[in-house]
């Protein structure tokens, strides 16, 4: 975060926000250069994950004060009615427990902390899953608000890769 250069529009000295690519883009392009490059990098999903993914999309750049991890969910999926907060939503028999290698766009990701507590304290959104098991996921940072993150980097407190922390998937029954 910070000011620079946009490499979607080219306007420079504007805040800029990373994304999958390793490229910065500004406020104004982040959600529709993020949803091209999925498009470029996954399979379409039913129509009730793409649609979640796209309302997902459209809160990238909001703070995590402005949107939360489990708000962004409940946001996401308007019509299944979820709870609020994360754990609640773990719990909740609107949705279904999923294995790893059932995950699909348009899935839960919950995690625990890296704090030593081990409590399910995160959930974000599952924006596809790569050949070699990488997945990407749409979440609320606390330090950098919705953005795209993967399995493979550092994600809690900074002591655990995202893919560490898993707690389990889930799926948003219809």
């Amino acid at each position: 975060m910070g000011e620079s250069y946009c490499i979607e529009c080219g306007v420079a000295g504007v805040e800029v926000r990373p994304v999958p690519s390793g490229a910065f883009v500004c406020l104004g392009c982040l959600s529709t250069y993020s949803k091209q490059w999925i498009s470029r990098h996954f399979p379409k999903g039913s129509e009730k994950a793409e649609a979640a993914v796209d309302i997902a999309l459209t809160k990238m750049g909001m703070s995590h004060n402005e949107m939360p991890c489990s708000t962004l969910v409940v946001t996401s999926f308007p019509e299944a009615k979820l709870p609020e907060g994360v754990a609640t939503q773990w719990k909740s028999k609107k949705i279904d427990r999923i294995d790893r290698d059932k995950v699909t766009k348009g899935d839960l990701i919950f995690f625990i902390s890296d704090d030593g507590q081990g409590r399910i304290n995160h959930v974000g959104i599952v924006v596809g899953v790569k050949e070699d098991g990488t997945i990407y996921f749409v979440h609320a940072s606390l330090s950098k608000g919705v953005i795209i993150s993967t399995t493979k980097q550092i994600g809690g407190y900074g002591k655990s890769t995202w893919g560490q922390l898993i707690h389990g998937f889930g799926r948003v029954k219809e």
